[in-house]
């Protein structure tokens, strides 16, 4: 499209192409169109432009002669015999950006923010995104975003779910081409959920379409989509624009058409366009005031929600609707997103209100510089390499003036002249001028300046400076990455609510999560929305809201390197003794596992013959001083329980014949026992005086008085122990 004759922006020939659509035409035909009318739109706002740019820094970033534009580069080389040096610059600066994302990976958790939401069930919800996220190999479609954003000004990470290894489905990350993903031209903000749509465009074969769009759609292409383009379409020039691919962009193959062919690799444009819509929806109102669209929900689920109390009504909302054509007029698929906001999540290193920057823009001008200075010094080193000779006339007998021209650089050289004549003697070449020199120091401190990448960021300092001190400038340079970071971990942001969508969206059965950690890396397991016996379900995942929490996480080898030298430093700085175990764990030994029991095994003290008899003995004493003590303690019950009983036996006897209490006394007395507590006499009455406290102790007279039954003390000794105990006869 010619961008120079197009029509303003404001013209309804952009908004809506070269054909009219009647108003509430609803037909299959009439919403491809547009859809192609809304793609020929937006491209015409900018695209176009922005996709030259970010080929541009392509070429600047992969450097190899890209940096050159062709034409110059010819002339320079062919017509004025001058090179064309580069001296890539921009990629190593891009690349020490990337590896510092690299070594600083996503650590997400949740927090509760709802009344049905719990810290357990948030814990294993982090466990479990995480779980998802390792398995869409998030981390390495994350370096192809950050590195997109950085070289192209955006990047697109795309979140999908496929049902083709786990007919629960499952979730599924892809990187877009910056080229292929159009923002709404007329939104302003990072975050996607304002902009009224995002267009995805992109070459498909037909069974490609079958396998993400479905049969229906490769079969309805199939029958009516007739690919005009000599290349298949393939975007070798689209809009005038190079692709990448594997292929090289500067050969062609029009020749090669669908003719040729079976038609198995004939592609196809496909218009993959998010947009939002306000339509009149079902929600449900929950007791907290949330509401949720529960439009697609089956009659189970809305009869669980009436059940539990939650109200559904009828509201405006506003919801995403996916549609997807080929070519002009062929509709594929229009229907309702099961998401609740676009599957694109985009990432600008420098964002301005809708304007987006990268590392490579602002360094090209420098760039160019240093090739060309390098270039222009390089020429002038070359044309003064052989400067020339001032000779003396006919002065040369061995060779000409011709002969020395030609030859008079060559390596050992010897030239006779004749004697009495002026030697000869070379001319002194000019030296390469300061200010090339200078303007290539200057280029150089420019793209470090631009990038904010300099020799503090890659860790080059000086041979006698400590590690401690080129730490510190690597943190302080980092500072110039502050806002592509934070930018970065908004993004992440993003990313974790989705996947905490698809998590309780899309996993509502009872689930095994396998993952590994603990102690030397072993794997263990959890189970997710397990039904209780009692019907309530363990770590629910489907219910209440959580907030994101997102940090960053050191690359694992960094980090375990770190607390292993904080582990050393504990043992050798203040002498605690670290258990094997403790330091394995953050180690970079590949077989924890096996290693960790050997090295506690090995580490175990050799046994000592003359400690280990010490300690049986010291034992074997123990247990009879235990036994003595015991023995003792059983004899002084026993003399005791005697005495105590002995002593009621005669407070009864005395009870009963008061008049024997002085002869007690007086034997008392001769046998040495002094009384605490003197019981007074009551008098013969039977009643001893109550102690303070306590109830009087009621004593029975002799003829109602039980006998004597104590084997020792007998309470008739001239009859004997076998008359008188049990049956009381005198």
């Amino acid at each position: 499209m010619d961008i120079v004759n197009a029509a303003p922006p404001e013209s309804d020939l952009n908004k809506l192409g070269s054909q009219t659509q009647r108003e509430g035409d609803t037909t299959p035909v009439a919403i491809a169109r547009e859809n192609w009318r809304r793609y020929e739109y937006i491209k015409s706002r900018g695209h176009v432009e922005y996709m030259a740019q970010a080929r541009r820094n392509e070429d600047f970033y992969l450097g190899g002669g890209l940096q050159w534009d062709p034409t110059v580069k010819q002339f320079m080389e062919e017509v004025e015999g001058r090179p064309a040096s580069e001296c890539n610059e921009i990629m190593g600066s891009v690349n020490a950006a990337i590896g510092y994302q690299i070594a600083n990976r996503m650590d997400v958790n949740f927090v509760p923010a709802s009344d049905d939401a719990n810290p357990l069930t948030a814990k294993v919800l982090s466990i479990v995104v995480k779980n998802a996220l390792d398995n869409a190999r998030h981390k390495w479609h994350e370096t192809q975003q950050f590195g997109d954003g950085l070289i192209a000004q955006r990047g697109y990470l795309d979140i999908r779910t496929r049902t083709d290894e786990n007919i629960k489905a499952e979730l599924v990350f892809s990187t877009i081409d910056p080229m292929d993903g159009i923002p709404d031209p007329d939104a302003k903000s990072y975050d996607p959920a304002d902009w009224l749509d995002f267009t995805i465009t992109r070459w498909l074969t037909a069974n490609e379409v079958g396998s993400i769009y479905g049969p229906d759609a490769q079969a309805k292409l199939e029958a009516q989509a007739r690919p005009k383009e000599g290349d298949f379409g393939d975007g070798t020039y689209d809009d005038g624009i190079w692709r990448n691919r594997f292929g090289d962009p500067r050969t062609t193959a029009n020749e090669f058409t669908a003719d040729l062919t079976d038609g198995s690799d004939v592609r196809y444009r496909i218009i993959d366009r998010q947009h939002h819509k306000y339509e009149w929806a079902t929600v449900a109102v929950y007791p907290t005031g949330d509401t949720a669209d529960i439009s697609n929900a089956s009659a189970d689920e809305l009869a669980a929600l009436k059940r539990a109390g939650v109200l559904t009504t009828k509201r405006r909302i506003k919801r995403v609707r996916w549609t997807v054509s080929a070519m002009q007029d062929v509709l594929l698929f229009d229907d309702w997103s099961p998401w609740k906001t676009f599957t694109v999540v985009p990432f600008f290193p420098f964002f301005r209100r809708g304007r987006t920057r990268g590392m490579i823009d602002n360094a090209i001008s420098p760039q160019e510089t240093l090739n060309k200075a390098i270039s222009q010094a390089i020429a002038i080193t070359n044309t003064v390499a052989n400067s020339g000779w001032q000779v003396e006339e006919n002065s040369l007998t061995n060779m000409n003036t011709s002969d020395l021209e030609s030859i008079g650089g060559s390596t050992g050289l010897i030239q006779e002249y004749a004697k009495g004549s002026t030697p000869p003697k070379k001319i002194e070449p000019n030296q390469v001028p300061t200010g090339i020199t200078n303007l290539i120091t200057v280029a150089r401190e420019n793209i470090k300046a631009v990038t904010g990448i300099n020799e503090s960021m890659l860790g080059i300092g000086n041979q006698d400076m400590s590690g401690v001190a080129i730490q510190s400038r690597q943190f302080a340079a980092q500072q110039q990455l502050a806002l592509p970071l934070d930018n970065l971990s908004r993004t992440r942001h993003m990313v974790a609510e989705k996947v905490l969508e698809f998590v309780q969206k899309y996993m509502p059965d009872e689930r095994v999560i396998r993952i590994a950690g603990g102690d030397l890396s072993e794997e263990r397991s959890i189970t997710v929305n397990q039904v209780q016996p009692d019907g309530s379900i363990l770590h629910d995942l489907t219910l209440g809201k959580y907030d994101v929490v997102v940090s960053d996480q050191p690359m694992q080898i960094t980090f375990d390197n770190s607390q292993f030298e904080q582990i050393k430093s504990l043992h050798e700085t203040f002498g605690y003794i670290i258990p094997p175990k403790v330091a394995l764990r953050y180690s970079n030994l590949p077989d924890k596992a096996e290693v960790g029991p050997l090295l506690e095994q090995a580490n175990q003290p050799a046994p000592d013959p003359e400690a280990e008899a010490s300690a049986a003995l010291k034992n074997a004493q123990a247990t009879a001083a235990a036994a003595n003590a015991a023995l003792t303690k059983a004899k002084t019950v026993q003399t005791l329980v005697t005495a105590e009983y002995g002593a009621t036996q005669g407070a009864a006897q005395l009870a009963a014949i008061p008049h024997l209490a002085p002869v007690a006394d007086a034997i008392l007395e001769g046998a040495g026992f002094t009384p605490s507590n003197p019981i007074p006499d009551t008098g013969g009455q039977g009643i001893h005086a109550p102690v303070p406290g306590q109830l009087p102790i009621q004593v029975p007279n002799k003829t109602t008085m039980p006998q004597n039954t104590h084997p020792e003390f007998p309470a008739h000794p001239d009859v004997g122990v076998d008359r008188g105990i049990e049956g009381g006869q005198q």
